[in-house]
């Protein structure tokens, strides 16, 4: 929690009027009536935030695998960011060079298992498929001697 937000959780309970404590009977009501003003206070002031989860498995390739393979890479990142090491950004480069290379691999198996009838239009699967896909009429013959 930030000073700020200390400061209007201090304020909401400035006008909480707790001289109603003294007319309760028994400790465990005296303590529910702190306990329930007290989260009273910190919910209006500094709400829960909503976090929803990122759909990582767009890809029909993507697996557990390069899941793992993902989140050891941005381990490695994290790692780096934090102590500025030459050998955490080796680590971290070795880490993205292993990352993209499995992820390449697993898609071209994935669309490699497929057939353009596994797609609604065609024209979209093929230039898909040739945009990820190198073959070997791709080559440059120019580069020939």
């Amino acid at each position: 929690m930030s000073e700020r937000n200390i400061a209007k959780i201090g304020k909401f309970l400035e006008k909480t009027d707790f001289s109603l404590i003294n007319k309760l009977p028994g400790i465990e009501n005296k303590w529910e009536f702190i306990k329930k003003n007290f989260h009273l206070a910190i919910e209006s002031c500094c709400p829960l935030k909503e976090v929803k989860a990122k759909k990582f498995q767009k890809a029909g390739w993507f697996d557990s695998e390069l899941v793992a393979s993902r989140n050891y890479r941005d381990f490695c990142y994290h790692n780096y960011l934090n102590c500025k090491n030459e050998f955490y950004l080796n680590e971290y480069r070795e880490a993205r060079r292993d990352f993209i290379k499995l992820n390449r691999k697993k898609m071209i198996s994935f669309f490699e298992s497929k057939s353009s009838k596994d797609f609604k239009n065609s024209k979209k699967f093929w230039s898909f498929y040739k945009s990820s896909i190198k073959t070997r009429g791709d080559a440059d013959f120019n580069s020939i001697p």
